[in-house]
């Protein structure tokens, strides 16, 4: 078997998730591969609404709906009370 050295932070990671293995009745590697899982499920479902969130914008920009970068700067000034 090969060691790996791990910096301490990781390390203090992998300790937490075998206590929380081992308090929800998991092997260690059952928990990881369920967190992994949520975590690219969540990745996944996130990059769908970037997609989606660019293909409205070229929609927008397709049919002409879009703003002078003099008029964006305008109301983002105002939005979030950002002086001249």
């Amino acid at each position: 078997m090969k060691t790996i050295p791990l910096n301490p932070e990781l390390q203090v990671e992998l300790e937490r998730l075998e206590k929380f293995a081992r308090e929800h009745g998991q092997t260690p590697a059952a928990a990881l591969q369920d967190a992994v899982t949520t975590y690219l499920e969540a990745q996944s479902e996130a990059f769908e609404e970037d997609v989606a969130a660019i293909q409205r914008g070229y929609e927008d920009v397709k049919a002409g709906r879009t703003v002078s970068l003099e008029q964006f700067e305008h109301h983002m000034r105002r939005k979030y009370g950002i002086p001249r």
